[in-house]
């Protein structure tokens, strides 16, 4: 009776892997046909003309390199982008 439990108890696990894999699956096809869709979208061209290396001297743009600013802002960027989202889809509950 033992063989028979241990069958049942590798079915269910079994069974639970393939439905935790199949949303994981189904969100990460989601993501990346949005991000398809993202990509192929054109960028303005009022935006093409603008770089920020343009109005910093190169010897100031040299020391923020240097010092990590060009990883740091996005990630504040990204930050604040999260903030927002979430006040706007929570109704500014949470």
């Amino acid at each position: 009776m033992q063989w028979l439990k241990d069958f049942f108890t590798g079915f269910k696990d079994w069974l639970y892997e393939i439905l935790l894999y199949i949303p994981q699956k189904l969100f990460d096809l989601l993501l990346q046909g949005l991000l398809v869709v993202i990509d192929s979208l054109p960028l303005p061209d009022f935006m093409v003309q603008y770089n920020i290396t343009n109005y910093i001297h190169s010897d100031i743009m040299f020391f923020l390199v240097n010092s990590g600013m060009d990883v740091a802002l996005p990630i504040v960027g990204s930050a604040y982008i999260f903030y927002f989202f979430r006040r706007i889809l929570t109704l500014g509950i949470w």
